[in-house]
């Protein structure tokens, strides 16, 4: 499993309100994503593709650690939500 950088993933808009979009520089499929809170719990998780929306508009504002594991990538990026 390869380790991604923030060259590999982008994560758009940051900071996010209603959803955000992660764009992968190489063929994703079917990893998994989980966004955790600043308390480690999962809110949200599921299966990312290449490019795939998330719709955070039901989380509150914070810091939130996003989780991406799969066959060939590994990452975890810093993601900010603010209410809209």
């Amino acid at each position: 499993v390869e380790q991604a950088s923030s060259l590999d993933i982008k994560v758009y808009p940051n900071p996010a309100s209603t959803t955000v979009t992660l764009d992968f520089s190489k063929n994703i499929l079917k990893a998994q994503f989980k966004l955790l809170d600043a308390r480690g719990r999962v809110v949200l998780q599921g299966i990312v593709n290449n490019r795939t929306t998330i719709n955070t508009k039901n989380l509150s504002s914070g810091m939130y650690m996003l989780e991406v594991v799969g066959e060939k990538i590994r990452a975890r990026e810093k993601l900010l939500i603010n209410e809209s």
